[in-house]
């Protein structure tokens, strides 16, 4: 577009991110150019708008609107044009995903992320590493990362680039998982462009599985140190002391039921 403004979805090859539905002859999979057909026709007209955010809403507020506005313009799309697709807004604020899309067999939790482009350095939160395992137990589930960059103009945001991939389709260089909660899934710079991961989704998945394990790893290693530094700030005492969890510690660092 004249604009400069970007609008796409990554194309998934034959042996990428398997959605569960065969392989069309040009490689792309039934579903995913599906969606690819009605994220590009239902967001095309967003690129270069003008949103008003007004002049003192943060960049949570501005993205609670971008989300907001993307998934209106998703679901009205479909009703308005009968697609053979449902979207539907999250049950819960606690949900994955945004915006509920069910295309061809394949149910996409869709993540709506907004970016400042002016903005600094972040590392977006996606997922809880747990509830990304659980959902994937169903190879018709997928976690679709749906970004959206801006640029502020006064109490407006002008809308500068749209794309959208699988998690799965991203590289392991540009994730890392951080100590919150069960461990999380971030973007590592979201002001760099997502790399591709080469491989199909039983791949993605044992690597994200490695990963996993080995952050638990490191967690319980940097746990059973703090453990000895606690323990020490206790100082010698002549018996066991009784702790909340209805577990015995002695100072010497043994636990008894």
């Amino acid at each position: 577009m004249s604009t400069g403004a970007d609008i796409r979805g990554e194309r998934v090859r034959a042996g990428d991110a398997g959605f569960g539905v065969d392989t069309r002859p040009d490689g792309t999979r039934p579903c995913r150019a599906a969606l690819d057909v009605i994220l590009t026709s239902a967001l095309v007209d967003i690129l270069s708008s003008r949103i008003p955010v007004g002049s003192r809403v943060m960049q949570r507020g501005i993205g609670d609107i971008v989300e907001g506005h993307v998934t209106e313009l998703v679901i009205e799309h479909i009703r308005r044009h009968s697609l053979p697709a449902t979207a539907s807004k999250p049950e819960t604020k606690r949900s994955v995903e945004d915006l509920l899309l069910e295309v061809e067999g394949t149910t996409f939790y869709v993540d709506v992320k907004a970016r400042d482009i002016d903005g600094t350095f972040s590392m977006p939160n996606l997922i809880s590493i747990d509830r990304l395992e659980k959902l994937y137990r169903k190879d018709g589930n997928v976690l679709l990362l749906l970004m959206v960059e801006y640029s502020r103009d006064g109490d407006d945001i002008i809308v500068t680039d749209v794309r959208w991939k699988a998690v799965e389709e991203i590289c392991w260089d540009s994730l890392a998982i951080q100590n919150l909660g069960k461990g999380q899934l971030q973007i590592r710079n979201a002001k760099r462009r997502l790399g591709r991961f080469e491989g199909d989704r039983a791949e993605w998945m044992r690597r994200f599985i490695a990963e996993g394990a080995a952050f638990y790893r490191a967690a319980a290693a940097k746990a059973l140190e703090a453990e000895k530094v606690w323990l020490a700030m206790i100082g010698d005492a002549a018996a066991p002391i009784q702790v909340s969890a209805n577990v015995q510690l002695d100072l010497f660092g043994e636990e008894a039921a």
